[in-house]
């Protein structure tokens, strides 16, 4: 019966052992992307011409000329920044409501960048980690 109990401890033990998996983005990978995606958006907002705003926006937008592979939320928060300039630059103006919103979806999308940043941090670390353990 002890050996049962050793047994079934041990099972349960190893069951719950949490297998980190290998992320599949390189720590260099996401760093490219996130240095295009936030250019990206550094020229957006720096656009004085609302019609060639929209352009970029939509072009950008519409051709995922810049691809973005998900580690959280970032995507999202880049994609519907896209989308806010596109909607509200689509009749040639922008006005200072306008500049404020699509100023807050920017704000938004820069914090989901950094939070995936150190998520992805964490879970290289944790893989690492986790493969170092292994070895032993």
């Amino acid at each position: 019966m002890k050996k049962l109990v050793i047994l079934t401890a041990l099972i349960l033990v190893t069951a719950c052992a949490k297998k980190v998996e290998k992320p599949f983005l390189t720590l260099g990978q996401y760093a490219d992307q996130v240095t295009k995606i936030k250019a990206v958006m550094s020229k957006l907002q720096n656009e004085k011409d609302v019609k060639v705003m929209n352009f970029m926006a939509d072009g950008v937008e519409t051709t995922r000329a810049i691809p973005c592979d998900a580690i959280a939320d970032e995507c999202n928060a880049y994609y519907e920044y896209l989308n806010k300039i596109v909607f509200l630059t689509r009749d040639g103006d922008l006005t200072e409501d306008d500049k404020k919103i699509i100023e807050s979806y920017y704000k938004r999308a820069i914090i989901e960048l950094a939070k995936s940043e150190k998520m992805i941090q964490t879970q290289w670390k944790d893989y690492i980690n986790q493969q170092e353990e292994a070895s032993k």
